[in-house]
């Protein structure tokens, strides 16, 4: 229904505003409204699941989130494996994996979802993937040349971008924030 996607694009502009409680109450409301209509399309709902899941993440509830981003990845695999909205759950899925410390799950996702925003994505979405994928990598001695190189062009992007939205900013002030803790570090 026309309420539901003003709804939807409501939620997402408070997402990126950072209100993230909001976002996630009006995606709830959102998701009750597909539940008790017999026509959703399957589509728009993996797409809700996908934005609670981001909002779980940012407010600290990753298991959460796993199981959100979860039915949004299943969805997408199994009608449009190569379609771009699989970026969102699969980044969703490997920033939940890493933030509960399960680096190898984190990796596999999150290089997915690269790989996916790469072809289809904007240079923001590229670069949010490709900061919490350095993140993840720099846990492994063997992968901390490439989680810096990431790093570095997340940030060029973001720094390049990050004037759009509350939410960029934030990502950008995380990943300088990130690289400051690391600098001198030889270990990165």
């Amino acid at each position: 229904s026309a309420v539901r996607n003003v709804d939807q694009a409501i939620g997402f502009t408070l997402f990126l505003a950072e209100r993230f409680v909001e976002a996630r109450a009006l995606d709830e409301t959102v998701m009750q409204s597909y539940a008790a209509d017999p026509y959703a399309r399957p589509d728009e709902v993996a797409v809700v699941w996908s934005n609670l899941g981001e909002v779980s993440n940012r407010l600290g509830e990753p298991r959460r989130a796993l199981e959100e981003c979860g039915k949004a990845r299943s969805h997408w695999e199994r009608t449009t494996p190569n379609h771009p909205y699989l970026a969102y759950a699969l980044h969703c899925v490997g920033e939940a994996n890493y933030l509960l410390g399960q680096r190898d799950l984190a990796v596999g996702a999150l290089q997915a979802a690269l790989s996916l925003r790469e072809q289809h994505g904007t240079e923001l979405e590229v670069a949010e993937t490709q900061a919490v994928l350095a993140y993840a990598l720099s846990a492994s001695p063997t992968t901390r040349k490439q989680a810096k190189h990431l790093a570095n062009k997340a940030l060029h992007a973001f720094e390049e971008n990050a004037y759009r939205s509350p939410h960029d900013q934030g990502r950008l002030a995380e990943l300088r924030t990130w690289l400051a803790a690391r600098q001198g570090n030889k270990s990165l």
